[in-house]
């Protein structure tokens, strides 16, 4: 991987990028048998999670689950469990949040306990988005931001992705709190193409979309 990225950032024409892209990029796949290979072999070590680690985090669907299950069967205690956590979180099933429960709850890794507090939030933030009945759906949401607290809290210092774990639980406690469907919108202001500013409340009891997008 180092060695295509060093030849795809050297390179400026686009459409010699694209053949190095085509026909060097790393394969997952191709990569796949050896890293079961050592997860068998050092069944039991870091190196076998390490190995199921990889494999969990570089394929999607029935591989990536039945992986997810293998390090929850037979590496619970490992602290390399926090990088699967968001996949576990994005599940749907009542047996992956029993998971997260759990981990938050015996996991011997401070980590691993950050990882599961805030992708159980997440997932149950998501699942009260599909509940259709009010009590269900307020308690659901109630306990999502308890748990978010908790991360703000008890996790605010974990490393995550750049940031940490406290300054993501924040803004996501502002979602949960302010951006909600049903809510008034915050305000928010800005400049026009033409360079003059406005306010998101110039704009009350209109029909508005807001289209928030990224380049990177």
């Amino acid at each position: 991987m180092a060695k295509f990225r060093a030849a795809y950032q050297a390179e400026q024409d686009e459409a010699k990028r694209n053949k190095i892209l085509e026909d060097t990029y790393p394969n997952p796949t191709d990569y796949a048998p050896r890293f079961r290979a050592l997860a068998t072999q050092f069944k039991g070590t870091e190196a076998g999670a390490g190995a199921l680690i990889w494999i969990a985090t570089s394929f999607y669907g029935d591989t990536q689950e039945a992986t997810v299950d293998e390090l929850l069967k037979d590496y619970k205690d490992s602290p390399l469990l926090e990088q699967v956590m968001y996949t576990l979180g994005q599940r749907e099933d009542d047996e992956s949040r029993v998971h997260l429960r759990s981990l938050l709850a015996d996991s011997p890794h401070r980590n691993v306990q950050a990882g599961a507090c805030h992708a159980l939030a997440l997932n149950l933030r998501g699942l009260a988005a599909n509940t259709k009945r009010g009590e269900q759906k307020e308690a659901l949401m109630a306990e999502s931001r308890a748990l978010f607290m908790r991360v703000q809290n008890d996790f605010d210092d974990v490393p995550y992705r750049g940031r940490t774990l406290g300054a993501v639980a924040r803004a996501e406690l502002f979602e949960s709190d302010r951006l909600q469907i049903g809510m008034l919108a915050p305000d928010i202001e800005g400049a026009d193409l033409n360079g003059v500013a406005f306010k998101l409340s110039d704009y009350r009891g209109k029909v508005v979309v807001l289209d928030f997008w990224g380049n990177w």
